[in-house]
């Protein structure tokens, strides 16, 4: 009788448990496949900067984290819209954009990257590497390249869990961003 009661109850902790696991392990399957990319489509950055600013072709985009809790991150995930700005992209990053949804905000209190101090550099670094494994490696080389850029602008402060990156069109090459890391 103790082994009968044993082997439900193994089978109650086992769907209680295992039930839930699985569908969150289904869902990561398509980013497992994708070798950790998870991006979502291209819609949501397409969208973000649609009526912003002109962009020749999104790069990244992932608008809501896949739903798997990652525990060395407490819980907190990534969230962006990268694109290649387009050659009429405006030299000056757009005004300030809130509208109630935080997913779709933009800009305020643009600042050059040169001008950040060291621990906002790491700062912004350690939020680059935690999310950039979402991206492609040309991708986070483009990103690194124009972090080096005097032209770069970013809006956000330290600690930063959300940054807007504007690198204005010059010779071919623009970039803007919007990172984020939370819950």
């Amino acid at each position: 009788m103790a082994r009968l009661f044993g082997i439900v109850l193994a089978c109650a902790l086992a769907l209680t448990v295992g039930v839930p696991l699985m569908r969150a392990v289904s869902k990561a399957i398509p980013c497992m496949l994708a070798e950790g990319k998870c991006k979502g489509g291209d819609g949501y950055a397409t969208a973000y900067f649609a009526g912003l600013t002109p962009i020749a072709a999104p790069l990244a985009s992932r608008q809501f984290s896949q739903g798997i809790v990652q525990t060395n991150l407490n819980g907190f995930d990534c969230t962006f819209a990268i694109a290649a700005l387009d050659d009429h992209a405006p030299m000056i990053p757009p005004a300030r954009r809130k509208n109630g949804t935080p997913d779709m905000d933009w800009g305020g209190g643009w600042r050059a990257v040169t001008v950040l101090t060291a621990t906002e550099s790491e700062d912004l670094r350690s939020l680059l590497a935690v999310c950039g494994t979402y991206w492609p490696t040309d991708l986070q080389k483009r990103l690194t390249e124009a972090l080096a850029n005097r032209r770069m602008l970013i809006s956000g402060r330290a600690p930063y869990r959300q940054v807007n990156l504007y690198l204005p069109p010059q010779d071919g090459v623009g970039l803007a961003a919007r990172i984020r890391f939370g819950d």
